[in-house]
């Protein structure tokens, strides 16, 4: 709380008022002196302001992933803590004639075996289903002579913009668990990340790839499509000219 006192000086003049404690009006020239003095102490040490700072936002390139969507992994908000993930320069990147990016593809840190003449493709997402089929895959592929497993996941389309900047760490979350599980068994693998109907791009993939067959789970791989159960697979096994393997 601050006062305005109505003291005056010698020459009767105003006197600024104080800004420091509450100064009750004295007569004379004592009151005059006594203001004068709290005036100038106040303009030599003015009172500190602290001042509140916006929390910083994450680092370019890192997305926020306050908000956990278990049916794609994680979903990116704006709101919440932010928490930045690592993410490796992928190997290559796919665009289409218009420069728009439209797949990507990671390799793991443990080198693939060469020359390759197993390559089987496993279709992966966040649920637990994928996660199974990973396994068996893993399982499967350790009995084998230079297999190597190719992961895919595949993310609905997206805009130019935000494929630029969200593409590449959505399937990077999504496939945090299957990439995990590979590492533990010190099994190599490359990450496929493409755009576009589920069924579809999985089916394209293994005929570029030149794969022995897709191993896929029997449900899941993204949001729309896990309310219809295992319709992707289901397109799987009556289009695909390659063999299946379906882990419940």
């Amino acid at each position: 709380m601050y006062s305005i006192p109505q003291s005056t000086s010698a020459k009767g003049q105003w006197s600024p008022p104080s800004f420091g404690p509450v100064c009750r009006a004295q007569p004379g020239e004592e009151a005059a002196a006594t203001l004068a003095a709290r005036v100038s102490a106040h303009r030599a040490d003015p009172p500190r302001r602290i001042l509140l700072r916006p929390p910083e936002r994450h680092p370019v390139g890192a997305p926020d992933v306050s908000r956990a969507d278990r049916d794609r992994g994680q979903r990116f908000g704006t709101r919440g803590r932010q928490y930045p993930i690592y993410l490796p320069a992928p190997v290559s990147c796919q665009r289409d004639a218009d420069g728009r990016l439209v797949g990507l593809v990671f390799d793991s840190a443990l080198p693939l075996p060469a020359p390759v003449t197993n390559r089987w493709l496993v279709a992966v997402d966040s649920s637990d289903s994928a996660l199974r089929a990973v396994a068996h895959a893993a399982g499967q592929g350790g009995a084998m002579t230079a297999c190597v497993l190719h992961l895919v996941n595949v993310q609905p389309w997206l805009d130019a913009e935000v494929a630029e900047a969200e593409l590449a760490q959505r399937a990077w979350l999504a496939t945090a668990r299957a990439r995990a599980l590979l590492d533990a068994n010190s099994q190599p693998w490359r990450l496929h990340v493409v755009m576009g109907e589920a069924a579809e791009q999985i089916i394209a993939l293994t005929e570029r790839l030149d794969c022995s067959g897709i191993v896929i789970g029997s449900r899941g791989l993204s949001v729309t499509e896990s309310l219809l159960l295992g319709s992707v697979t289901y397109k799987l096994m009556h289009l695909s000219p390659y063999p299946g393997m379906v882990v419940p």
